[in-house]
């Protein structure tokens, strides 16, 4: 989203294209069951024009004909079309969680997804892997005394990039691979590498990663 209109198919393509191996995406359920690509709970966030009510309120019919930063709303059946195939999909069902089933059910390949959701959703995490999915509980720093409760049921971790040091010791104490979240720089995804990330994040992708030609 630091690059380019967060959660459309242009930023999955340039993200692509610069050999990014793994693309994260977040969904919002309408209320008629089609899963929106929207990190937030409305879409007034990337688009003035679009309503205030919760995408889980409105029909596909009511959203589609709003943006992301202008570009076109993107439904989970197309990024698991262009992408699931060649690349790791991480993916965090926002609204609609507990229905995660129904987004598996698009094509998600089990052994090239890993679902995300916050480390304290335990109960989503056991679901997660019974379906067959590796998961990825991600944390912040002023719940870091909760982690140690939480942390057994996801196969991985994330911490915020700045957090401190402190702070990832403890993460990669419990020895599963934590990633930095959300890193909006080359020097910030530095920085969680410095501090022990197995991997990162990444808004700036364009900043962290060159065009390959």
């Amino acid at each position: 989203s630091a690059s380019w209109p967060e959660h459309s198919m242009r930023a999955y393509t340039q993200s692509a294209a610069r050999a990014c191996p793994a693309l994260e995406a977040s969904f919002q359920r309408t209320s008629d069951g089609v899963w929106v690509a929207c990190h937030d709970l409305s879409l007034n966030t990337v688009d003035p024009t679009a309503p205030t009510t919760p995408v889980r309120d409105l029909t596909w019919e009511q959203v589609r004909h709003n943006t992301t930063k202008g570009e076109p709303l993107m439904r989970a059946e197309e990024l698991i079309a262009v992408y699931g195939p060649t690349h790791v999909l991480v993916i965090d069902p926002k609204s609609g969680a507990d229905r995660f089933e129904e987004l598996a059910a698009l094509g998600l390949d089990p052994a090239r997804t890993i679902m995300k959701f916050s480390i304290d959703a335990t109960w989503l995490a056991a679901r997660y892997r019974a379906a067959g999915y590796k998961c990825w509980g991600y944390a912040y720093q002023p719940n870091l005394a909760s982690v140690a409760g939480y942390q057994a049921a996801w196969d991985y971790l994330g911490m915020e990039w700045d957090a401190t040091k402190e702070t990832w010791d403890t993460m990669l104490s419990y020895g599963k691979p934590v990633w930095g979240h959300v890193c909006p720089s080359a020097a910030a995804v530095q920085a969680a590498l410095d501090k022990g990330a197995s991997g990162c994040m990444v808004s700036a992708v364009a900043d962290v990663l060159p065009l390959r030609v």
